[in-house]
């Protein structure tokens, strides 16, 4: 009974943890790339195991207030994008990894103190690092493909503060604009992407 008294303190004290309206963050997120290559592909090609669409993602970041309590992101990250094309008897497994540079605008609703909902236009460049083909255990590197891409892209998500500080959950899409392969090649394909991403906004 002694030790109820002080778990039944410690829980009233996280559960009442100040909030405080914050204006800049370092932003620490990561998580899913859901790959939609789209157009064409090569005629005997079909899109097979999604599984293998996953990719990981995470990135370093400022958010910073402006004016009517909107924000801007600034961050570099890496990405790494892929899918699964089955010619013939052999499913290829594609990957494309990027260093990622970007600018988000969020456009935050609710009051300044608390969980707020927020809509996110954003761009982005990537600089590819490698791209790769896999296919019955052989891999090789992926020639005639484009070394950087340019992405718009659009998020809904919720931003909850923890004191001076927040976390954030999001989802998205991410359209890519460049075709991925070069013009000697006999089809084209846009990497885009349906992201998923969690992470943490330390106040400063």
């Amino acid at each position: 009974m002694r030790l109820a008294y002080p778990l039944a303190a410690a829980f009233a004290a996280l559960v009442s943890f100040p909030v405080y309206s914050q204006d800049n963050y370092v932003s620490f997120g990561g998580g899913l790339n859901l790959a939609e290559f789209i157009r064409g592909y090569p005629s005997d090609a079909r899109v097979a195991d999604q599984s293998e669409r996953f990719g990981g993602a995470f990135h370093l970041g400022y958010q910073t207030v402006t004016g009517g309590e909107n924000a801007t992101l600034v961050y570099l990250g890496y990405e790494s994008r892929g899918a699964v094309w089955s010619s013939g008897n052999a499913d290829v497994d594609i990957k494309f990894n990027y260093i990622q540079a970007g600018f988000d605008y969020k456009a935050l609703f609710g009051p300044a103190s608390g969980a707020r909902f927020y809509l996110s236009p954003g761009v982005g460049v990537g600089i590819l690092v490698n791209s790769t083909a896999e296919a019955r255990g052989d891999s090789q590197d992926l020639k005639n493909v484009s070394s950087f891409d340019i992405e718009l892209a659009a998020a809904l998500g919720f931003q909850v503060p923890l004191g001076r500080n927040a976390y954030f959950l999001e989802a998205g899409y991410g359209y890519g604009l460049l075709d991925t392969v070069d013009e000697t090649s006999d089809f084209s394909a846009n990497n885009s992407v349906i992201k998923f991403r969690v992470g943490f906004l330390l106040g400063v």
